[in-house]
This record gives C-alpha cells, sequence and structure tokens, in this order.
C-alpha cells in the first residue's frame, strides 16, 4: 500500500526570539507554505527586463522586481501561525485567524490584512529577526541569497 498523504501542516514548533527577548520567552511558530503558496513567492522573485532604443540615449534598460523587503513580510504572512508577543495592553498581537494565518488552513484576506495591520507598526528589528528565524524553519526562503544574478 503506498504511504498516504498527510493532511496536517508541518510547523515549527516554537521559534525563541533571542534578539527580542535576551530571556527567551517570546516566541513565533511557522508553517511549511504550500506548494501552490511556494510556486507564487517564485513569481515575486522574478525579475524583469524591458529594454528599447533611443536616438537621443541609445540603449535604455529597465529593470523591475520586488523589493527585498516587501518578499519578507509576504513571505511571514504566508507561514506564521501563532506567536506570544503582547502589545502594551498585554494582548497578543498575533492571533491565529485574525491577524496571522490558523495552522494547517488557508490564508485568508482577513487575516493578511490583519498580520500588515501588525507587521507594519513592528519594530525593524523585531521583523527582520521574525524573517530570519523563517528563513531557518523553512530554508527556501533565503531571498538573500544568491538570485543568481551578475
Amino acid at each position: 500500500m503506498a504511504k498516504p498523504l498527510s493532511k496536517s501542516a508541518v510547523t515549527s514548533g516554537e521559534v525563541a526570539l533571542m534578539r527580542y527577548d535576551p530571556d527567551g520567552e517570546s516566541y513565533v511558530v511557522f508553517q511549511e507554505p504550500r506548494r501552490y503558496e511556494q510556486e507564487e513567492v517564485d513569481r515575486l522573485q522574478l525579475s524583469s527586463e524591458i529594454s528599447w532604443s533611443t536616438e537621443e540615449r541609445g540603449t535604455v534598460s529597465q529593470k523591475d522586481r520586488v523589493p527585498l523587503s516587501a518578499l519578507e513580510s509576504y513571505m511571514v504572512c504566508l507561514c506564521l501561525v501563532g506567536s506570544n508577543i503582547p502589545d502594551d495592553d498585554d494582548k497578543l498581537i498575533f492571533n491565529p485567524g485574525k491577524t496571522c494565518r490558523e495552522p494547517g488552513k488557508v490564508l485568508t484576506e482577513a487575516a493578511k490584512k490583519g498580520f500588515y495591520r501588525v507587521w507594519n507598526a513592528l519594530p525593524g528589528d523585531l521583523a527582520d529577526e521574525i524573517a530570519e528565524k523563517l528563513v531557518e524553519f523553512y530554508p527556501p526562503f533565503d531571498w538573500r541569497g544568491d538570485r543568481g544574478e551578475e
């Protein structure tokens, strides 16, 4: 008999945020993206180049690609499923289904909007550490590595 396909999502468990909280009490939890989500990230990482010639300037070219910071936030949005980081009122900032994805579920538009509202208000060093922890958990998201560019 063939190996059955698991419907459960692969999660990271609690990943400590040691730079943000040296006591090691603050954590995030990630879920591996599904295949179609990985393909969407791959499409975003493509760059395009348009070239044309003009009499005054010769050949002119323009390169377009998604900024790395936008890729980081999108990838964290896809994969973050939990955290114990509180706000000033001791309420969790990332709540599954409201401000981050529910484990094993499709990322809803409402959760995506809630995520970006919270993410955009985070201190830069905390957002950077969360993105770095995601890459450690899921190495295919190493967007800062070699992108095949010269």
